[in-house]
């Protein structure tokens, strides 16, 4: 992760609690959202919105034109949000991650 120029950026709630975090790299001509994670009693309080607006503005400082992510084609409240947010679903991809798991996610993309 540290090789890879990864950044995590922890959520701070009202009280000095962290109520989630978030990591993205530059990948691609844009940003990869690899981890969003928000603590489940705190979600549809603004933090993945406010969280997608910092990364916005980390890209277009960058000069980069887009943040892309993956999510489980299973995950469907994510992928609601996100798609409020504006981002479409580009394509899917699965992988073999070892132990009979196996990864069936959908390609997700915000152009800038």
């Amino acid at each position: 992760i540290k090789n890879e120029n990864y950044k995590f950026f922890l959520m701070q709630g009202d009280k000095d609690i962290f109520e989630g975090f978030f990591s993205f790299v530059p990948k691609d001509g844009g940003i990869f959202l690899s981890k969003i994670y928000i603590r489940e009693n705190c979600r549809g309080k603004g933090y993945a919105r406010k969280s997608i607006s910092f990364i916005k503005d980390a890209a277009l400082k960058a000069k980069l034109k887009h943040i892309t992510l993956t999510v489980n084609k299973n995950n469907k409240d994510s992928i609601a949000a996100y798609k409020k947010m504006g981002f479409k679903i580009e394509s899917s991809a699965t992988a073999d991650i070892g132990n009979n798991f196996v990864m069936d996610d959908y390609i997700m993309k915000l152009k800038i």
